[in-house]
């Protein structure tokens, strides 16, 4: 993902996924074990869009209504349990950017007994990650028994304590888990949807980071 202008969002919908390791937008990854990143060798592990009830352990597009994509997987014991989301940012704005605002929608269908969670974090040079505690979502652990996709709208603003320079990256992840959160059996659906960053110039802290 590219960032050219101050002060104008760049925003990623997901509705271009087709369900494979090809359709993942620019600068995006995903990672099944919380550790490595899966590749076009691993196209077994992307399926096709899909509205919600499968048991099937893979990175897909959730289809949540007419089209409207979101990315997601579907976690089992040995799959995104713990796994993650990631995009890298390229600042090509031309100038050094102070702050940053990223907004992103969580999405979940509560079908199963056992809870999940799903943290966002950054990281300046893609290795070391720091996470936001007020952005965690952590879905109900016991099931609906009328599920429905449900949206759950996140958003944080950061101001930079070493500015990012043109044509550096900052890395953004979406870490989901179910370890100590609650309940037993399958894993609840979830994913990321609309996602907007925007660079800025500008007062006021929100959080601060290295």
């Amino acid at each position: 993902m590219s960032v050219d202008q101050i002060g104008v969002s760049v925003h990623e919908d997901f509705d271009g996924l087709e369900g494979t390791f090809e359709s993942l937008p620019d600068g995006f990854a995903v990672s099944k074990d919380g550790s490595n990143l899966l590749s076009e060798a691993d196209g077994k592990e992307f399926l096709t869009s899909h509205p919600g009830g499968t048991s099937e352990g893979a990175c897909r597009p959730w289809d949540m209504e007419d089209g409207d994509l979101a990315l997601g997987y579907q976690p089992t014991s040995d799959e995104f349990s713990p796994g993650f989301f990631l995009v890298s940012v390229s600042n090509a704005t031309g100038r050094v950017v102070k702050k940053i605002k990223v907004s992103y929608e969580v999405v979940c269908l509560n079908n199963e007994n056992r809870s999940s969670s799903l943290d966002f974090e950054y990281s300046r040079n893609g290795l070391t990650f720091v996470r936001v505690a007020s952005l965690r979502y952590v879905s109900p652990v016991e099931e609906d028994p009328d599920a429905s996709w449900e949206t759950f709208i996140r958003s944080i603003n950061l101001e930079l304590s070493v500015p990012l320079q043109n044509g550096s990256l900052i890395w953004f992840r979406w870490y989901g888990d179910d370890m100590n959160i609650g309940g037993s059996g399958s894993r609840d659906e979830y994913g990321i949807n609309n996602l907007s960053v925007t660079f800025a110039e500008g007062d006021g802290i929100v959080i601060v980071i290295q």
